[in-house]
């Protein structure tokens, strides 16, 4: 599935990316992107037949500090596009 990753402040985010997971992230939970450990605070569907790309969206918080990337973690996400 791919997902649009916004980053930061829900009043301005700044994009990072568009990104493949098995399945759609959930708010609350820690993911990994390029290496980095971010917790979720948001998560959305997007549904637009006239919107190219991806139609689900997360918002997530700043990289969590001193965090190890677990196992379940690093299998949450396919690859990065």
């Amino acid at each position: 599935m791919l997902v649009d990753v916004l980053a930061g402040d829900s009043s301005s985010p700044a994009a990072r990316g568009s990104f493949h997971f098995a399945r759609s992230p959930q708010a609350g939970e820690e993911i990994e992107i390029d290496g980095t450990v971010v917790v979720v605070t948001r998560a959305w569907h997007r549904p637009s037949i006239y919107y190219q790309g991806a139609k689900f969206a997360i918002l997530v918080e700043e990289p969590v500090a001193d965090a190890q990337v677990r196992p379940e973690v690093r299998d949450h996400a396919d690859m990065a596009v």
